[in-house]
C-alpha cells in the first residue's frame, strides 16, 4: 500500500482479493484512510469472504466485467490506484481498461 501511496479518500481496487495478500490488503488499505475498497474474486462463492474481510465493493470477475463494474459502483469514477503485490501486464491492461472509460 505504501508503494501505491494510498491516501485518504482514496478508492483502492484489490484484484485476486481472496488470496492472504489481498485479504490483508483490505484491512490495510481501510487503516490508511480509503474511501472505498474495491475487491474482485472469480468465484460467486468467495464474495461472502470479501464482505467479512469488509470490502466496500466486490465484483466477480467470471460473472461481471469489472471495467464496466466499477465504473457503476456510487461516486466512483475509476479507481484511484490499482495496487497488487505481483504486478503483471493482465492487470495493467485491467487499469488501462478502467482509465479509458
Amino acid at each position: 500500500m505504501r508503494r501505491a501511496h494510498v491516501r485518504q479518500g482514496d478508492v483502492v481496487l484489490i484484484t485476486a482479493a481472496t488470496s492472504g495478500v489481498g485479504l490483508l490488503g483490505i484491512q490495510i488499505a481501510h487503516i490508511l484512510g480509503a474511501g472505498r475498497v474495491i475487491a474482485t474474486t472469480r468465484r460467486a462463492a468467495r464474495r461472502g469472504l470479501l464482505e467479512r474481510a469488509d470490502a466496500d465493493h466486490v465484483i466477480v470477475t467470471d460473472e461481471e466485467d469489472m471495467a464496466a463494474r466499477a465504473l457503476e459502483l456510487p461516486a466512483v469514477s475509476v479507481p484511484a490506484r490499482t495496487p497488487h503485490p505481483f504486478p503483471c501486464p493482465r492487470l495493467r491492461r485491467r487499469r488501462r481498461a478502467l482509465r479509458r472509460q
